[in-house]
């Protein structure tokens, strides 16, 4: 790969992360990160049975990641309301979570 495109891949993704993290902080004052965590869990089996009922991680993001990632849109920047940075976040989130706290119970 050419060291300018290269150089332009790598730009991109940490702006690209920055926006994540940035989403991501905001969160916690939309929700409980105990309820978050109970979503992605729940999200993440279904992903893990895509085969079956067809919703990978992508399928899911695209879904809720609108409904569940949008802020209130009273006092909200036009980029918090972008809805394809939502989808982009719980697509990521989905990718690299870890069921935690798993007890066996559905």
């Amino acid at each position: 790969m050419n060291t300018c495109i290269y150089a332009l891949y790598v730009g991109i993704k940490v702006v690209v992360a920055n926006r994540t993290i940035s989403l991501c902080k905001s969160l916690t004052s939309c929700v409980s990160q105990e309820t978050m965590s109970l979503v992605l869990n729940h999200l993440h089996r279904v992903a893990a049975q895509s085969d079956r009922n067809k919703m990978g991680v992508e399928q899911l993001a695209m879904c809720l990641g609108p409904v569940l990632l949008c802020p209130s849109a009273v006092g909200a920047d036009a980029a918090s309301l972008e809805y394809s940075k939502h989808i982009e976040v719980l697509k990521y989130l989905l990718e690299i979570w870890a069921e935690k706290g798993n007890t066996g119970k559905h």
